[in-house]
């Protein structure tokens, strides 16, 4: 195993030295072909995601879009390994290629928002606030919150991926939640700071379970059955957790972008 990573290793070493002296479509080609193994990976764990709206192969098209980005503006001497610069720039092609389609009309976003400032005022922090107490709250049938909560799940889930996708390399991180500019300002830094203290403290109120989910989904990296499997429950209701732990923190930080307003 170890000699097989060497070899890797050195190959890509090698046809990085080859694009660096004659950046051809070639070279390029075979750098691409040489790193999609990282495409398949992004396009496989985020397939689970999306497939109710896509397919792998469409996953696959974007991916590969995000990795020829990254590897035409890769920068070696700046001491970032390429595996986590390609990430990025997989993800987010994939994402922002996600969030191009329409996943809401108005009327959904608009119960979407309902039913999100019910879980706020009925309160975040317990488990047992669940699509009954909304309902009630709301005067709306039990399976009308389910069902908007089901449609919501995918439009939160883009939303909420693209947040963390900006600045994250692939990965959640909240000290990279926005991106880096060189050349930011005092005002800049400040509200970075302020969005991620708001982005922490809308994770803090979370239930223990929505707070479990989206720690092994973003911290951890696990897929959504393998936290099933660790919680004890069934990847349906995994979805339904991760849904409306993503529609609380979308809520809560749609109330904080609007203050500036």
């Amino acid at each position: 195993m170890e000699e097989r990573l060497n070899l890797a290793h050195e190959q890509a070493q090698e046809l990085w030295r080859q694009f660096q002296q004659d950046r051809s479509v070639e070279n390029k080609n075979k750098l691409v072909l040489h790193y999609l193994f990282l495409v398949r990976g992004m396009a496989g764990r985020l397939m689970p995601l999306y497939s109710a709206h896509t397919n792998y192969d469409d996953l696959i098209g974007y991916g590969v879009l995000g990795l020829i980005d990254a590897v035409d503006k890769f920068l070696p001497e700046r001491g970032v390994r390429f595996d986590s610069y390609a990430a990025k720039r997989i993800r987010g092609e994939i994402i922002d290629n996600m969030r191009k389609q329409d996943w809401a009309s108005a009327s959904l976003r608009s119960r979407i928002k309902q039913i999100g400032q019910a879980y706020e005022t009925l309160g975040y922090e317990q488990d047992d606030v669940g699509e009954e107490k909304v309902a009630e709250a709301l005067g709306l049938d039990v399976q009308q919150v389910r069902a908007a909560l089901e449609k919501a799940y995918m439009f939160n889930m883009v939303h909420f991926e693209a947040i963390l996708n900006n600045g994250s390399g692939g990965g959640f991180s909240v000290e990279n939640l926005l991106p880096e500019n060189e050349e930011e300002g005092p005002q800049r830094q400040l509200e970075k700071q302020e969005f991620k203290k708001t982005l922490m403290a809308a994770i803090a109120r979370l239930s223990p379970n929505e707070r479990q989910v989206i720690t092994l989904y973003y911290y951890e990296e696990l897929m959504l059955k393998d936290i099933a499997q660790l919680m004890q429950v069934t990847p349906a209701r995994v979805s339904q957790i991760h849904s409306r732990a993503l529609l609380k923190i979308r809520t809560e930080l749609e109330g904080y972008l609007q203050q500036g307003d």
